[in-house]
């Protein structure tokens, strides 16, 4: 049997209330182009039997598979190796879409590659479950292809997006393997961004509810971001497989000296570690890292 164009992955934990919203969305859907994979990272409430009732009733493939609870990042280097679809479509399980989402997903994909054969993902725009408000920004009018280091760095574009990857770039890449923290899941999108482009487009295709205990509401939370020094250190690290300005380069190195010094390494270790050691400017950086590092020890004494 020929492959969907489009997996919809719904990594999913303790959300039995929330899943029937997401699955009526793609009852819902102008199309049939798509499967959906379900992963339970370790439900203790009624998420398996509601999801193998979707299994047997629902008008498109549905799978579930249940895992040992190891938060979002560990469901998607789970899944993987489960996704038949030419294309990746994350939904969060609290999160559902417009009944057109798949539909323009698909058009929008084949048109864009058609322009650019190194497309690796796409962005579209989401918006608030509460007031139906766009999250953060747009993207600029003129823009259609770009990186995940300049969405956020160069075009100050800020806010969750519906995120598309190309499959086959995804099985290619997955989160390091961090005991006992959350991680930054641009750590994924940014090592799949870096091997092509990623096309944005400005159109709403998807509603997101942040609920507490979320990865969102425990990631993106200054105050919280030394609860994952690891993460943050690798994150910071790999914005160097990015073309980044002086100054850029030694604000992101210095937060990745910083985080690795909160891990107790030391400087050679941290220069023996960064991605792109730039003789001029990466001890300054592991200076400037230093600094941040200590008074940061100093502030929470």
């Amino acid at each position: 049997m020929k492959a969907n164009f489009i997996t919809v992955f719904i990594p999913t934990y303790n959300r039995e209330k929330y899943l029937p919203r997401l699955f009526d969305s793609l009852e819902q859907q102008a199309v049939r182009n798509f499967d959906v994979l379900v992963v339970d990272d370790g439900s203790t409430d009624n998420t398996e039997n509601l999801v193998q009732t979707y299994v047997k009733t629902a008008s498109f493939p549905v799978r579930y598979y249940k895992k040992k609870n190891g938060r979002k990042p560990s469901a998607y280097n789970y899944c993987i190796p489960f996704i038949k679809g030419t294309l990746t479509f994350e939904l969060d399980s609290d999160d559902y879409v417009t009944p057109d989402a798949l539909e323009i997903i698909e058009n929008k994909w084949k048109t864009y590659q058609k322009e650019n054969k190194k497309l690796v993902a796409m962005r579209f725009l989401a918006n608030y479950h509460h007031n139906k408000s766009l999250i953060g920004d747009k993207f600029p009018d003129d823009l259609r292809f770009t990186n995940t280091y300049d969405i956020r760095y160069k075009h100050k574009v800020r806010g969750d997006k519906a995120l598309v990857f190309l499959t086959k770039e995804l099985q290619k890449n997955k989160f390091p393997s961090v005991f006992g923290e959350n991680q930054r899941m641009s750590i994924l999108y940014n090592r799949i961004g870096c091997k092509g482009v990623v096309g944005v487009c400005n159109l709403m295709i998807m509603t997101k509810e942040y609920l507490e205990g979320g990865i969102t509401s425990c990631i993106n939370n200054e105050k919280r971001l030394f609860k994952y020094p690891v993460s943050n250190a690798i994150y910071y690290n790999e914005l160097n497989h990015f073309s980044l300005s002086p100054i850029h380069y030694i604000k992101h190195n210095a937060q990745y000296a910083k985080f690795e010094f909160y891990n107790g390494k030391k400087w050679f270790d941290i220069y023996q570690r960064a991605i792109n050691k730039k003789r001029a400017l990466i001890l300054p950086s592991i200076a400037l890292g230093y600094i941040k590092f200590t008074k940061r020890k100093l502030m929470s004494k």
